[in-house]
């Protein structure tokens, strides 16, 4: 067992490291990462006052607050994607 209590047997079948999920679920940007997810967040929040201020509140205003909020997030997920993979080809 490693630290994270995933055996060997595990770990040799698993394609997504350890690494990966820490990532994954961790919602902080990594070093050099910040400037990027908060041009994107900014660039969200942006897009979802222009939502509020010209549609009338609907289920299809809610629709594209949640489509705006799941591309930022996506977006933010896929900068630190990109980190680990650069990071594990380094090796």
């Amino acid at each position: 067992m490693n630290s994270d209590g995933v055996s060997r047997e595990t770990l040799a079948r698993v394609v997504i490291t350890v690494k990966q999920l820490h990532v994954w679920f961790k919602p902080q940007p990594l070093n050099g990462q910040r400037e990027k997810v908060e041009a994107i967040q900014s660039a969200g929040m942006r897009m979802a006052v222009e939502i509020i201020q010209n549609t009338e509140p609907s289920a299809d205003q809610s629709a594209s607050i949640r489509k705006v909020r799941e591309a930022v997030l996506t977006a933010c997920d896929a900068i630190r994607v990109h980190e680990v993979k650069s990071s594990n080809t380094n090796r």
